[in-house]
């Protein structure tokens, strides 16, 4: 069993601190970087420069 010390409710508002500021993150890396257009954008150049920018491209989904 674990114990709580006398910071206990300090600790457990950081990391939900933390957690509310990763989900922030995770929710845009979706939205912008990972989004369908740039996805597609990515690949299509990859496709059109040849097998090195293919095999980057394809890392990089």
């Amino acid at each position: 069993m674990v114990e709580l010390g006398a910071h206990s409710s300090e600790v457990v508002g950081a990391i939900y601190h933390v957690h509310q500021l990763l989900n922030g993150v995770a929710q845009r890396y979706a939205q912008d970087l990972a989004s369908y257009e740039n996805t597609e954008m990515l690949l299509r150049t990859g496709r059109e420069r040849g097998r090195e920018w293919r095999a980057f491209s394809e890392v990089v989904r």
